[in-house]
């Protein structure tokens, strides 16, 4: 879903790694060659999706796309987190997933034949989309080896909401239509580091991903996603003298502001 960005930031020198989480991702190859699928025959993907249904839901999910008031876009945020336990859980399910693989890839560093020292485990970045990204938000405010972090369009689940980031941190928010987006103020102001709030006009929660290889507009929305997610991980995982700001001025759909 996501390769597009991965191999863009493999010829840049960073090592990705990809997490398929169990009944959880939207497609899951398994050891055996058998494929899981979040589809309407999954079950607890159904149980999952159901939670997004009914009037304090969404009038939550409303304020927090519209509201430019801090405290209320909090409330909504709480109210949200209250009423969607099944999300939590998948938050701590892919925080465990993503720990363990951490753990896996501290092995192979110290035993693989090929991948012996080939990792820098003081440079540890993470991204995600939507539920991915509300993952990554997780992990940086409660793991200390995650040195930057973006959450792609993603309400942020978890109990993030209950503490600080503390990592450098980028929200990505889809603009689709007038001034609906993820509004990230809660956590943006109690970050403890650099954090960006970068609106795309234009996008849809599915722009991020690789189905803009079949879209009229796709080539440049790949580019876009690209360049962002670079621009941040050289910032913060390289220490490279990079601007984000200045994303804004180089493409006229994005707004950019930092905390």
């Amino acid at each position: 879903m996501y390769q597009t960005v991965f191999e863009d930031l493999a010829s840049n020198g960073y090592i990705v790694v990809s997490i398929g989480h169990q009944d959880e991702s939207a497609m899951l190859i398994k050891e055996d060659g058998s494929v899981t699928e979040n589809t309407s025959n999954n079950e607890f993907y159904t149980r999952r999706l159901s939670e997004l249904n009914g009037r304090e839901i969404n009038n939550a999910q409303d304020i927090i796309l519209n509201s430019n008031n801090e405290e209320e876009v909090t409330k909504a945020y709480k109210k949200l987190i209250e009423l969607t336990p099944l999300h939590t859980r998948s938050i701590q399910l892919w925080q465990s997933d993503t720990n363990e693989v951490i753990e896996i890839l501290l092995r192979l560093n110290k035993e693989n034949v090929q991948l012996k020292n080939a990792f820098n485990f003081d440079r540890i970045g993470i991204f995600g989309h939507s539920v991915g990204g509300a993952t990554a938000g997780q992990l940086a405010g409660n793991n200390q080896s995650i040195k930057a972090a973006i959450n792609i369009d993603g309400f942020q689940f978890g109990n993030l909401i209950n503490t600080n980031l503390k990592a450098p941190f980028m929200f990505i928010s889809s603009n689709e239509e007038g001034d609906r987006y993820l509004r990230v103020t809660p956590f943006a102001f109690n970050s403890e580091q650099d954090t960006y709030h970068l609106v795309v006009t234009g996008f849809s929660h599915d722009s991020f991903s690789d189905l803009q290889l079949f879209s009229p507009n796709g080539s440049n929305n790949i580019k876009l996603q690209r360049i962002i997610i670079l621009t941040f991980f050289n910032k913060y995982l390289k220490d490279q003298k990079q601007n984000l700001m200045e994303l804004e001025n180089n493409f006229s759909n994005i707004k950019i502001s930092k905390y």
